[in-house]
């Protein structure tokens, strides 16, 4: 019962922000870790929000495809769960996208980035609802500003299932019902581990990259509470990895290395992979643990010193 209490304020206080500002023009913008570090963010994605009531929209933009490793539009009811989503595999490089809403709704517009230091405002859609023009410095002001807002809120609606959360050292994929409330990518899939030790390293292998199936694959060390990414790291297709994380700098040996930030409480490792066909772990809603991961992917296994 409390914790049903407990989503019900969430998505209260989700509807308020979308209503606040569903006049503005993506007034939102996540530019981790500077801006709007939450929902275990990949420091190469830079993504847009605009918010909007029930009725017809109409988008339309350009995808700078030759610039990015991905590109999605997806809108989001008010519990954080997709209602709507295209990639740029369904979509024309120059598109037109007509969405009939019966709820207010938020639009969330992804960049993968190739240059993690390229800012992709020139390439937002235009919309067929009037919205007024933010400056970017207005832009990154509130963005600033909704981080301190939802990073609490967020926390308390963690809580519960902190609680549940399996003390797994090796990476298995969540239920899908735990990603709730963290506006998920549809096209992104997850594993986590809570770490025995804060000190080791993670072997694997990427898949080959394509453009109709796999485009990113990334490694995060988060924060479980505030779901807040301390540092992250990108990887290219078909390639043996060896990939470092602890607590202080890396050695010199450890080319490819992870940081913990030291006031981290509650640490986790955060997969993810972005894949446009449905196979693998796109398939599965339901928690897996890494035998049964083992059959159907290139597995990271973690090893940590003694």
């Amino acid at each position: 019962m409390l914790a049903n209490l407990h989503e019900m304020f969430y998505q209260w206080f989700i509807r308020k922000l979308y209503l606040r500002d569903v006049s503005l023009y993506f007034p939102i913008m996540s530019n981790a870790p500077e801006y709007l570090n939450f929902a275990y963010p990949d420091f190469s994605v830079q993504y847009f929000v605009s918010t909007f009531r029930p009725g017809k929209i109409t988008l339309e933009g350009k995808i700078p495809r030759s610039k990015l490793h991905f590109f999605s539009i997806t809108l989001y009811g008010v519990d954080g769960l997709p209602i709507y989503s295209k990639s740029d595999a369904d979509l024309s490089t120059s598109y037109v996208e007509t969405v009939d809403l019966d709820v207010v709704a938020a639009l969330i517009v992804r960049f993968y980035r190739k240059d993690p230091k390229e800012s992709f405002e020139n390439y937002l859609p235009t919309l067929s609802v009037a919205k007024k023009e933010v400056t970017r410095s207005a832009r990154l002001a509130a963005s600033k500003k909704l981080e301190k807002l939802l990073l609490p809120k967020i926390a308390k609606q963690n809580i519960r299932i902190a609680e549940i959360l399996p003390t797994e050292p090796q990476f298995f994929k969540p239920n899908d019902q735990m990603l709730k409330s963290l506006f998920p990518n549809p096209f992104a899939h997850y594993l986590i581990a809570r770490p025995s030790n804060q000190q080791g390293y993670i072997d694997i292998t990427t898949p080959s990259f394509s453009m109709d199936d796999y485009r990113f694959v990334g490694f995060m060390v988060s924060n479980y509470s505030t779901t807040e990414t301390d540092d992250s790291i990108s990887l290219s297709g078909n390639r043996r990895y060896r990939i470092w994380f602890g607590v202080g700098p890396p050695d010199k040996h450890m080319k490819y290395y992870l940081q913990w930030k030291s006031s981290n409480a509650f640490p986790i490792l955060v997969y993810r992979e972005v894949r446009i066909k449905k196979l693998g772990l796109a398939k599965h809603k339901i928690m897996l643990g890494p035998t049964q991961l083992k059959r159907i992917m290139n597995y990271p296994e973690i090893h940590y010193f003694k």
